[in-house]
């Protein structure tokens, strides 16, 4: 709401759309979220609830950015596609964390599994694993409890299937795709921080 009244003191109204079609987007993103289980925790299923509930954020922020500063509709543009990629490569890399050391994330390890979250790694394993494995894991999501030793059996198998490795590639390709998208900008240190930014967001903390 905050955000609404401070755009309405601008008295933009493309900036009042583009955050009226994010805040939607946004919403139907968690109710796809809440609505899709493991059992359909396929990689198009993942992207496209990532899509809605992160990515388009910061394709809106950075699109807003742009704007502001009077850019033409070709460059606010490519930098809503850089911001869409970034998101995109932000919330894999948030998903590969979760199952990192948590010494270094400040995060639980396993937070989204106990939660029975879709995310990339968990899609990955169970695309990958062997009906033996993909069968210990669906005991696991679907038990009433996971314990930290499910988690850990968890992070091993996506060790072995290298289920983690696959995503983190997979981010690498959004932050590449960002960054080819901020060709038609000027060639500036404004430019280069965003190029820095989205090659950080695959770097943080791993």
């Amino acid at each position: 709401s905050m955000a609404f009244h401070q755009l309405t003191s601008l008295g933009n109204l493309e900036l009042l759309k583009l955050m009226s079609d994010t805040t939607t987007r946004m919403a139907r993103g968690e109710l796809l979220q809440l609505t899709r289980s493991f059992n359909n925790a396929n990689e198009h299923e993942y992207l496209e609830i990532i899509t809605h509930k992160t990515a388009c954020l910061f394709a809106a922020a950075t699109q807003m950015g742009g704007v502001l500063a009077g850019l033409p509709v070709s460059q606010t543009k490519a930098l809503y596609g850089y911001g869409m990629q970034i998101g995109l490569a932000f919330q894999i890399v948030d998903d590969v964390l979760d199952y990192s050391d948590s010494n270094r994330t400040g995060k639980l390890v396993g937070t989204d599994l106990q939660e029975r979250k879709i995310t990339l790694p968990l899609s990955h394993l169970l695309d990958k694993a062997s009906p033996r494995d993909h069968q210990r894991i669906k005991q696991i999501l679907t038990a009433n409890t996971i314990s930290m030793d499910d988690v850990g059996h968890v992070m091993r198998l996506m060790e072995r299937y290298q289920s983690l490795h696959y995503a983190l590639e997979s981010g690498r390709q959004f932050v590449a795709q960002a960054q080819k998208n901020l060709q038609s900008l000027p060639n500036n240190r404004i430019r280069h921080t965003l190029e820095q930014i989205a090659g950080f967001i695959v770097q943080r903390d791993l």
